[in-house]
């Protein structure tokens, strides 16, 4: 099989790589959906 870069993501990239400020987002993006989840009990988002 030829290799190709995959669109998506199947690890995190270490944490030099990203901006502090992406980490922040989207720890609290999923912070928010699991609170979503949790009030609602249902995955509205997938």
């Amino acid at each position: 099989m030829p290799t190709q870069p995959s669109m998506h993501v199947t690890h995190m990239p270490d944490e030099g790589v990203m901006d502090s400020s992406v980490l922040f987002f989207v720890s609290v993006a999923l912070d928010v959906l699991i609170l979503e989840k949790d009030i609602y009990h249902a995955p509205f988002w997938i």
